[in-house]
This record gives structure tokens, C-alpha cells and sequence, in this order.
């Protein structure tokens, strides 16, 4: 299987606020077991949504995958 980058999930206050890209993993656990708590050190904008820098958020690492060759 062929993995195309990986997708960060995005938690604001308990709530999923959306997602972005990433060329290379960022984290060694992926999924739930690898979610980070992290303080935003600039303004995050995810399509329709803004959130503040100093805001606390969650985010969780995925694997986009292709198909199996």
C-alpha cells in the first residue's frame, strides 16, 4: 500500500474543526493513541473556521493511503 501523506485532524474545544495535509510524518503513534495537545503560535485556518494564536487545540495524524499495489 502506498501512503501519499499524511492528514492532521484538527479538535477545538471537544468539537472537530477540520483537517490539512502534510508531506511527512510528524509523529511516531498515528491515530488516537498519537493526539498532541499544542498551543498555536499563529492564527490556523481551516476553510470556513479561524482559530486564534494562544488558542490550546488537539491533533491527531493519519495516513493517506492509496491503493494496494
Amino acid at each position: 500500500m502506498k501512503i501519499f501523506g499524511y492528514g492532521i485532524d484538527v479538535y477545538y474545544n471537544g468539537k472537530y474543526s477540520g483537517c490539512y495535509s502534510i508531506p511527512k510524518q510528524d509523529r511516531e503513534l498515528m491515530g488516537y493513541n498519537g493526539r498532541r495537545e499544542e498551543t498555536l503560535t499563529e492564527d490556523l485556518y481551516l476553510k470556513k473556521k479561524k482559530i486564534k494564536a494562544g488558542e490550546i487545540i488537539k491533533t491527531e495524524c493519519n495516513p493517506l493511503c492509496g491503493r494496494i499495489e
